[in-house]
């Protein structure tokens, strides 16, 4: 999914990428911190324009998805996934150097990424990260290598709960009457 900006939050729309590769995506999501935030995403964009990154950051934009939709189209999941890891990283770097710094990344989430990193290096798996703002990364691999990849995390990290989930359609609004 891509996020498309809007003016307000609720005008903003998302591409379902599989429209541009039709690649079997599957999101592993490893709970490392099933607590709340000590900062709510709405308030942390509001803090991220005082990052002397924000402005390297969203010059860079383009390019970056740029890129990432030709990973796509070509079905090139180590360039798609470096990509992936680099936009994260650089979310979470703007946090922060924000004022007042956000750090919404746990050193045990730190830790599980070096070893997937390791783990991806040694095997050549395609098993790639991004993070939610919170401590709870989602790594992005193909459906058919999902099985191994949540088999290696359990292994390695048996205290925290791993959420399968794959691509679908987009999200919608829908009413929370009746």
């Amino acid at each position: 999914m891509q996020w498309q900006a809007g003016a307000s939050p609720l005008e903003q729309s998302v591409t379902n990428l599989q429209t541009i590769a039709p690649l079997e995506l599957a999101d592993s999501i490893v709970l490392v911190d099933a607590g709340e935030k000590t900062h709510s995403s709405t308030e942390g964009h509001s803090y991220a324009t005082s990052s002397p990154m924000f402005g390297l950051r969203l010059a860079g934009l383009p390019e970056r998805i740029a890129a990432m939709h030709k990973a796509l189209i070509h079905q090139d999941l180590p360039t798609f996934g470096n990509l992936l890891e680099q936009e994260a990283l650089e979310m979470h770097s703007i946090m922060m150097t924000a004022t007042p710094a956000i750090h919404y990344v746990r050193a045990e989430a730190w830790d599980l990424l070096a070893t997937l990193r390791k783990w991806r290096q040694e095997t050549g798996c395609n098993a790639y990260f991004t993070l939610d703002a919170g401590s709870n990364p989602h790594i992005i691999s193909p459906v058919a290598e999902q099985k191994n990849i949540v088999a290696f995390l359990q292994s390695q990290y048996p205290k925290y709960t791993v959420l399968i989930d794959k691509i679908g359609n987009a999200p919608k609004l829908s009413s929370m009457e009746g």
